[in-house]
């Protein structure tokens, strides 16, 4: 089992979360979804050639291999009317650049694709910087509960917008999920860690839905 190192994290790791304005849902099929996905994935480099509108395969392949990041996502699940996004800050100012050319480039493609005007995004992110390793390990599990604790999915690892099923080794990715696996003995250390209070959580609901 996993044991934390007690100690003041030497870089910086944020976790990042904003919602949809007004609270709409602001991916509403899987095609949204997927873009989301692609768009985060481009705008972690640093110098992109041009927009993602406009990007190809080799630009795509030319990003993954680069290692001028503004930013390495660590975790991150989509849903219905919200991000989170559990990040490491690779460049000065990489931070707020990253989440900026994200929002901007998939308000534009949701604008145009649904007819709209406006913004999207409910002013400016939320931002909390991440100061200890536990801290580092519960964000984590916190975003990957979200499908669960919000009804979508009966199990985790049927939800493909979250990088959770990345973390199982289900599929390839673009995590650094290294820099959270390595708290954990096994896969299945962490599937537990993140089970155990998955379990509490659903006994909390089914206490306050007696209460009604």
């Amino acid at each position: 089992m996993f044991s934390y190192r007690e100690r003041l994290l030497e870089e910086q790791y944020y976790h990042l979360f904003n919602r949809g304005v007004d609270k709409r849902e602001v991916f509403l099929d899987d095609s949204d979804y997927q873009r989301a996905y692609d768009t985060l994935f481009f705008y972690t480099a640093e110098n992109i050639p041009k927009r993602f509108s406009m990007s190809n395969s080799r630009e795509k392949d030319f990003i993954k291999s680069s290692r001028d990041k503004l930013v390495s996502v660590i975790s991150f699940c989509f849903m219905p009317t919200h991000f989170h996004f559990q990040v490491k800050e690779e460049k000065v100012n990489g931070l707020s650049t990253f989440i900026s050319r994200f929002s901007n480039s998939y308000t534009r493609y949701f604008n145009l694709k649904y007819k709209r005007g406006g913004y999207l995004f409910q002013g400016k992110y939320k931002k909390t910087t991440i100061q200890t390793d536990e801290q580092l390990l519960h964000v984590s599990r916190y975003i990957h509960l979200n499908p669960l604790m919000s009804n979508l999915v009966l199990e985790l690892e049927e939800f493909r917008w979250s990088s959770y099923p990345e973390f199982l080794s289900l599929h390839h990715g673009f995590c650094k999920k290294e820099i959270i696996l390595s708290h954990f003995s096994s896969i299945q250390d962490y599937i537990n860690f993140i089970a155990d209070q998955a379990d509490y959580a659903r006994s909390l609901k089914i206490l306050n839905t007696s209460e009604v």
